[in-house]
């Protein structure tokens, strides 16, 4: 479990959605899917940030974004 330190660098599924370029439906359905680290607090759901990398990295090898 992430300390409160750590926790205070999670993102919000928005935030994630800015930074990857994807909708924020579509990190809720990575979220449901179980595929994203995230955590479910009084706050609403905090997404661990390396997740945004492993996106990113995912989108890349598919070439431009698209679906594979």
């Amino acid at each position: 479990m992430p300390t409160v330190e750590e926790f205070e660098r999670w993102l919000t599924p928005q935030q994630v959605a800015d930074q990857t370029g994807i909708s924020k439906q579509a990190i809720h359905k990575q979220l449901n899917n179980h595929k994203l680290r995230h955590a479910r607090t009084n706050q609403g759901v905090l997404i661990d940030p390396a997740e945004v990398e492993k996106i990113k990295a995912r989108r890349a090898a598919r070439g431009k974004g698209g679906r594979a």
